[in-house]
């Protein structure tokens, strides 16, 4: 790995730790030391602490009082199981949005940067725009239950979803998805919308069920 020449780049450290965590360089149930990866990546203590903080807040690192910070663990039957949630709130989310028929500018420019960490094979990047795109959504469908609801749930299973999006193809199928869901909900297709929505958490499942190799419950 490259050393890290700009202290103020806490955002670039993040993506490093993201890549690390991606590859297993940083283990799940790990203790994080930030000064020990601030003297492997050059820089002082104070932008790790900073990009910590935000991967904490995408559920890549778990921070337990009188104990530290640990880089997030969860079992796979409880992932399967948040899936398995997430198919239905998905779903209730973009009928939600549908229904109301808002503005989908802000979905189709989203869509365009992924579209962009498609060609480019960027999944780290694609990754927080695809966070942005269903957060949207959430956003859209007017219901703060259910935004909070589905940020706690995305949150946990985010080293889940960077595992099914690194594997081959997973870039180009979850754009294909992302493309159908976005439309039906600017079509104010209610029906249309939900069942995207939760066939593209659907296809995730399967992804990550492969990539594991568990068999889908029947």
């Amino acid at each position: 790995m490259e050393p890290i020449r700009k202290e103020s780049l806490s955002d670039i450290i993040e993506h490093q730790l993201e890549t690390m965590i991606l590859k297993g360089e940083l283990k799940p149930g790990q203790r994080v030391n930030e000064l020990e990866l601030a003297n492997k990546l050059q820089v002082s203590r104070s932008p790790v602490r900073e990009a910590c903080l935000k991967l904490m807040g995408k559920g890549l690192i778990q921070a337990f009082p009188n104990r530290g910070s640990f880089i997030a663990s969860l079992e796979v039957a409880e992932a399967v199981e948040i899936y398995q949630i997430r198919i239905e709130l998905e779903g209730l989310a973009a009928r939600l949005a549908a229904r109301l028929q808002p503005s989908t500018d802000s979905l189709n420019n989203i869509l365009e940067e992924m579209r962009k960490q498609v060609t480019a094979q960027d999944v780290q990047a694609y990754f927080r725009l695809n966070r942005e795109f269903h957060l949207l959504i959430a956003s859209l469908s007017g219901n703060e239950t259910l935004k909070s609801l589905h940020v706690n749930l995305f949150n946990r299973l985010s080293l889940f979803q960077l595992k099914t999006l690194a594997q081959p193809q997973g870039l180009q199928t979850s754009m294909r998805e992302h493309t159908i869901l976005a439309q039906a909900i600017g079509a104010g297709q209610e029906e249309t919308a939900a069942q995207a929505a939760r066939s593209h958490v659907q296809s995730s499942l399967n992804r990550l069920q492969t990539v594991l190799g568990i068999s889908a419950k029947k």
